[in-house]
């Protein structure tokens, strides 16, 4: 597949994954939950049992089960989020090795840029970019829509995807500086084949 082509088809992936952001972020924001834990004086704290399992129930005990049903669901929803993640990236590499989009990206960038270095790090900026857009709707999944969706934010989709965007960006940077050291290492060290003579 072309690389043309498969960028193209990464940026559809983007625009839908932007789309259906946009159509969470019009939902109305679930109200915000309520703290109804049972309120007790600072002495009910000095009072505790010292056995922790003990002192767990005297916690929870004070927490309405409404509430920790929510707070259980919730705490579901980010183990699936962070399932969701670490599929997402094996899945959006698979992809993209499959489709040799890093040996094309590799022969554009030699064709546009005359530096190692440079090379290096068009290649490696194209891997981080495609790997952002096809890690969107999980991102979208776990950072906006679950808080939004159980009251713990309002945040707008355009702010929240500019947020992510800064952070991908800050990220991205020191992993471009790690990519271009482990290579220059390489390059300045390669791997000695032993014969068997050697031992």
């Amino acid at each position: 597949m072309r690389l043309s082509t498969v960028w193209g088809l990464i940026g559809l992936f983007g625009v839908a994954a932007l789309a259906w952001g946009w159509s969470v972020g019009g939902e109305s924001v679930a109200a915000r939950p309520a703290d109804l834990t049972t309120a007790v004086p600072s002495a009910w704290y000095a009072d505790l049992p010292l056995d922790p399992a003990a002192a767990t129930n005297a916690y929870l005990a004070r927490i309405p089960p409404a509430m920790r049903e929510r707070g259980e669901r919730y705490s579901d929803t980010r183990v699936l989020a962070f399932d969701s993640r670490v599929l997402s990236l094996i899945s959006a590499t698979l992809v993209l090795c499959a489709t040799r989009m890093a040996a094309q990206a590799r022969e554009f960038a030699v064709r546009v840029f005359s530096r190692r270095p440079l090379v290096d790090t068009a290649v490696a900026l194209q891997y981080f970019i495609a790997l952002y857009v096809l890690s969107l709707p999980v991102e979208i999944y776990a950072t906006f829509l679950r808080p939004r969706r159980f009251g713990f934010s309002d945040q707008p989709f355009v702010a929240w995807l500019g947020d992510s965007l800064v952070n991908w960006g800050a990220f991205t940077a020191f992993y471009m500086v790690a990519v271009l050291v482990i290579y220059e290492f390489i390059r300045k060290r390669p791997m000695v084949v032993l014969s068997d003579t050697s031992f």
